[in-house]
């Protein structure tokens, strides 16, 4: 149960870098003060419109060999 919540963590914390990075960047911020700023609907909303189904099921194809690996 923790390498999947490890794997689920991560995954969103770089969603959510990438994401403040992308809208930092637009309006002259610099990456950490563009994370520190952004709100988590914001966040989604950015993650959902730039990741698709392939990404998505990457993602829990990534949890499911996570927990295969652990135990």
């Amino acid at each position: 149960a923790l390498v999947v919540l490890g794997t689920v963590l991560v995954s969103a914390v770089a969603y959510w870098c990438i994401a403040s990075a992308w809208m930092g960047g637009s309006i002259g911020l610099n990456p950490m003060d563009a994370a520190l700023r952004m709100g988590p609907h914001l966040a989604w909303t950015l993650t959902s419109l730039a990741n698709g189904a392939v990404e998505w099921i990457w993602l829990a194809v990534a949890v499911v060999v996570g927990a295969w690996l652990a135990r």
